[in-house]
């Protein structure tokens, strides 16, 4: 009898179906320049416009390429050229149009309009946490380094190893380091110029083709870095001083 029951117990097993974890619908593909491409489990599809983006979903770039995101909550990230972003969580609240969502970006360069949310970008040495803002994030792997410049509103921002204490508001207009295991360095201002700057090191390829926030004209950034980027990684006390200026050069046709 025993033996009976355990048999028609595994036969009921058997025939259970497969739960399928249901992921969260985050928002939608807007546009694709050159090659993007959405990892999902253990598929790779290639992303074109109006794709539905989910929760968990792996997003990269190839070389010259770029992908503009819509998501629900009115945020659009633009990821640019030989960048991975990872949507790590996104909850909505259909009620209140408002969301929680955290991007995890692994490698390259992204731009986010923050709309009705709480809002989170990780990357391997950094946080930022913000709401309806604009800002910029890129992520040098070489450097293990991550820059943050605020374009409207502002950002916190501080180390993603929690070991590592203290964070930093960054305004519009200023600009951000934080260097793995280091805490972030202070914010400085960058400057609209029209002279080129020796050593400058461009960001300019998340700002073309983005129409929402063009100026008239075509916008090109460059920011100059401090001396201490272009060498070995900072000491604590070599951090940039709080007149330390860094220029953003827009050239206009």
């Amino acid at each position: 009898m025993i033996k009976r029951i355990l048999l028609i117990s595994t036969i009921m097993i058997l025939f259970i179906p497969r739960i399928v974890p249901a992921y969260e619908r985050a928002g939608n593909v807007v546009s694709v320049m050159g090659n993007a491409f959405v990892e999902r489990q253990t598929l790779e599809i290639k992303a074109e416009k109006r794709f539905e983006l989910l929760e968990e979903d792996n997003v990269r770039t190839e070389h010259d390429s770029r992908i503009k995101m819509l998501f629900r909550d009115d945020s659009i990230l633009t990821l640019g050229p030989k960048s991975r972003l990872i949507i790590k969580q996104y909850l909505y609240s259909p009620e209140s149009k408002r969301a929680e969502s955290i991007y995890e970006l692994i490698d390259g360069k992204l731009r986010a309009v923050v709309g009705n949310a709480t809002f989170r970008i990780t990357t391997p040495t950094a946080f930022s946490a913000a709401r309806g803002t604009m800002y910029i994030v890129w992520y040098d792997a070489v450097k293990e380094m991550t820059g943050i410049a605020v374009l409207e509103g502002e950002v916190e921002a501080g180390n993603i190893n929690p070991e590592i204490k203290g964070s930093v508001v960054v305004h519009r207009g200023e600009v951000v380091y934080i260097f793995k295991n280091m805490p972030p360095s202070l914010p400085v201002p960058f400057e609209k110029g029209d002279k080129s700057e020796a050593g400058s090191a461009s960001i300019d390829t998340l700002m073309d083709d983005i129409p929402d926030i063009r100026l008239p004209g075509k916008k090109i950034l460059t920011f100059k870095y401090p001396e201490w980027l272009h060498g070995a990684k900072p000491q604590i006390d070599q951090r940039p001083e709080v007149s330390t200026k860094i220029y953003m050069h827009l050239n206009f046709p």
